[in-house]
């Protein structure tokens, strides 16, 4: 059932283990039955999820914060990580699929300064900057990319891709990856407006695949 739901992991929370004055051995025999009805449970899904894992399984005291937040010297006999480093590090379930999926990415704002930029900065450098933000949706997204423009059927190059310094640091290469948030240059000057989608150049609309001219953006080549 936690297959069919896409529950990808299950992370098991055994309380009280103060009252029994942090004994391994109870423990022990309290995770070996969670475990076994587990596998018990998941009977024949284990041919269609060779990968599925066990349920995590953790000595906790709520009462006294035991391996609620940091690992308890109470139970040295315990191997694991706290509860919440558990959960804040446990890998998005729909992450490895987001990036799999053709780049798309939504545009929030149209960024436009036009004079309103911090003092110091000289205006004329971003006059003619416009730049389109949002988290991408999903794939990956580099300069030199060639993206098409939703509605509509116009296709450019994805001049620079904006990060925050954060963003860039804990980036694993120059791509922009799915659930990151980005600005985003094209070649070219498009009318585009928040609710448009930059999209793979593969990727065609729907009014494209019925024959339909494009529509909705407007261009006006640089």
């Amino acid at each position: 059932m936690a297959a069919l739901l896409r529950v990808e992991h299950i992370i098991i929370a055994v309380n009280k283990i103060d009252a029994l004055d942090y004994s391994e051995e109870a423990f022990r025999t309290v995770e070996a039955e969670i475990l076994r009805v587990a596998r018990e449970l998941r009977g024949h899904s284990d041919a269609l999820r060779p990968d599925a894992a066990d349920p995590i399984v953790v000595p906790v005291s709520a009462l006294r914060g035991d391996n609620v937040v940091t690992v308890s010297q109470r139970t040295p006999w315990y191997a694991g990580q706290a509860l919440l480093p558990i959960l804040e590090h446990l890998p998005d379930a729909d992450a490895q699929h987001r990036l799999e999926e053709p780049m798309r990415l939504p545009v929030q704002t149209v960024i436009r300064p036009q004079g309103g930029l911090a003092p110091g900065v000289p205006g004329d450098e971003f006059a003619d900057f416009r730049g389109y933000a949002y988290q991408l949706a999903a794939g990956r997204l580099s300069p030199g990319d060639r993206v098409r423009i939703q509605p509509g059927a116009h296709v450019t190059e994805v001049t620079a891709v904006r990060r925050t310094g954060l963003q860039a640091d804990l980036a694993e290469g120059e791509a922009a990856a799915a659930g990151e948030s980005v600005v985003v240059e094209l070649a070219g000057q498009y009318d585009v407006s928040r609710g448009a989608v930059l999209t793979a150049e593969a990727e065609l609309s729907a009014g494209a695949r019925r024959g339909a001219g494009p529509s909705g953006v407007a261009a006006r080549e640089a």
